[in-house]
């Protein structure tokens, strides 16, 4: 008689099973605990590696669709201040001291970048703020009604 091996989504289950029933040791728990917590770090860094390849294959290669599903290389920006001190300065005398320009300008991670933009001046801008633009995988749904007609 053939076994068939579990999948490991029925390994899980069947172990749920186990514990419910009082049928395993606190060890046992704990071992399986470790090892989802390692096979979930494990998958993650996996995921990431895979979907840093596919952006990169994507921006090389351009979008592919399948089926109502694309998958692109999009752009993809981050800003980070280079000192809020600075930056804070700047604000300060573009705005005559006036807290409420200030603070108008102030997120919850310090500066809004583009409210400084507004505020101070390109020059500003680009003395106080580092711009890094890279691809990111973008995997959307396209809409039913783009798709009606086509094989």
């Amino acid at each position: 008689m053939e076994t068939q091996e579990l999948t490991l989504a029925e390994r899980a289950e069947t172990f749920a099973e186990r514990v419910q029933a009082g049928d395993v040791t606190s060890r046992e728990v704990v071992d399986t605990l470790n090892a989802a917590d390692e096979l979930m770090r494990a998958l993650k860094e996996a995921h990431a590696a895979i979907k840093e390849a596919a952006c990169k294959h994507f921006a090389e290669h351009g979008p592919h669709t399948e089926g109502e599903t694309v998958y692109a290389a999009t752009p993809n920006k981050t800003v980070k201040c280079r000192s809020n001190a600075a930056a804070m300065d700047h604000l300060l005398r573009a705005t005559g001291g006036d807290v409420k320009a200030v603070t108008a300008c102030l997120a919850s991670g310090a500066i809004k970048h583009g409210a400084f933009r507004k505020v101070c001046g390109e020059e500003a801008y680009a003395e106080t703020f580092d711009e890094t633009k890279t691809d990111k995988l973008t995997v959307k749904q396209i809409p039913k009604q783009l798709t009606k007609g086509k094989a």
